[in-house]
């Protein structure tokens, strides 16, 4: 028996700011292991915010360890059911070939999926030392692809997508100074759960930025 425990059922039907948010998280950070012949179902978490890495952990009510990898944290997780349900949510291994961009995330609560992903695979950055950029990176072509155009529903221009890397493995969408800034609105206003090293990083680009007339 596992001595480790999860919430199996955590995720519903995508409809709270948590759940979209965590979703969104694990798509960035989550890696699924299925053995092939099904005796072995694993997810691990990964990142270099404890913080929040702990407080997914709470949401989900699992025991499972957080442990130190080089610069960042992970936590596994050996669970057939939570696995699974993660595969009816679009999240299964191989994610550069697998991954889509999810289209029954509801509305109202995509922003929270969108600022989970943002906070595993995106960046703020300060260029030239004062003007303020933002990025958000993939795997798989199909799911930047996807988030690019919800992107551009919810008000931010249609960026290009730059690939990089061998066999064109990278894919990254870069927003500057006014898309960044309505970015970080869109995802971060009154927001509940998201990463702080983030948001500590947003302001310290803006405030180079207005200093120098950018903003």
């Amino acid at each position: 028996m596992n001595k480790y425990t999860i919430n199996d059922n955590y995720f519903g039907e995508i409809d709270n700011e948590y759940e979209a948010y965590i979703l969104g998280y694990l798509y960035a950070k989550g890696s699924v292991f299925r053995g092939q012949e099904g005796e072995r179902y694993e997810l691990t978490i990964s990142g270099t915010d404890l913080e929040l890495i702990e407080k997914i952990k709470r949401i989900l009510r699992s025991t499972h360890k957080i442990k130190p990898n080089g610069d960042a944290y992970k936590m596994r997780v050996a669970s057939k059911g939570f696995v699974l349900n993660l595969g009816d949510l679009g999240l299964t291994g191989n994610k550069t070939e697998t991954l889509d961009y999810p289209r029954f995330i509801p509305r109202d609560v995509e922003r929270h999926f969108i600022r989970g992903y943002f906070d595993g695979k995106g960046s703020f950055m300060i260029e030239e030392g004062r003007r303020v950029t933002s990025n958000i990176a993939a795997g798989s072509y199909r799911f930047i692809e996807g988030l690019r155009d919800r992107l551009v529903s919810l008000g931010l221009s249609r960026a290009n997508i730059h690939q990089y890397g061998a066999m064109q493995s990278t894919n990254i969408i870069r927003y500057y100074v006014k898309d960044t800034k309505k970015l970080y609105r869109l995802l971060y206003t009154d927001a509940r759960i998201y990463s702080r090293s983030q948001e500590d990083r947003y302001f310290l680009g803006l405030y180079c930025a207005e200093k120098d007339g950018e903003a």
